[in-house]
């Protein structure tokens, strides 16, 4: 996959990574479809997930072609501050465009800051995740599943619970060591 492999935290996340794609490749759904990573800034989630995007837009057409899905893979990528930030219209269409998916990537789940107090991140969240309740979903958080009560709401909780996590709190930011050796 491209994943720096040499420490402990990038070869779990790559290692989780790989099973999920080639679960989601496979359409094999004997042991859940969806991935949650979990872990501070730093150590490689959203690169494992760029890196999962890539393989399965790169194979989609053989999934297809060998007959493991019925159309060829349609996979939605997105930042989800991004999405929080989407006017009305542009919210119906990423809806419009989840509906379609059959993988969903969303990455840095939590990072947004809901500045009005509105509640609609967190329930774009829920409506977001409800949708891909039989979908290939694979998120990215800096909240770890024990923070999850006082990051998300009940309903977001009881969701992402259902998830296979990597739970990768407590693992160091590796960037400082490749600013150093560079």
């Amino acid at each position: 996959m491209g994943l720096d492999e040499s420490e402990t935290p990038g070869r779990r996340i790559a290692l989780h990574a790989e099973a999920w794609i080639k679960a989601a490749g496979r359409n094999k759904r004997d042991r859940g479809t969806w991935l949650v990573l979990s872990g501070p800034t730093g150590i490689g989630k959203s690169h494992a997930l760029r890196r999962c995007r890539r393989f399965l837009a790169n194979h989609a057409i053989d999934f297809w072609s060998e007959g493991l899905w019925p159309s060829v893979l349609q996979i939605v990528f997105a930042v989800w501050s991004r999405v929080c930030e989407l006017p009305k219209d542009e919210w119906d269409d990423w809806l419009y465009d989840l509906r379609r998916a059959a993988v969903v990537i969303l990455d840095d789940v939590g990072s947004e800051v809901d500045r009005f107090r509105s509640g609609e991140p967190a329930e774009r969240l829920r409506v977001t995740l409800e949708e891909c309740g039989a979908k290939w979903l694979a998120i990215s958080t800096n909240a770890g599943p024990e923070n999850w009560e006082t990051v998300f709401d009940a309903r977001v909780c009881s969701r992402l619970n259902r998830a296979a996590c990597l739970d990768l709190t407590g693992a160091k930011d590796y960037r400082p060591s490749l600013k150093r050796a560079a």
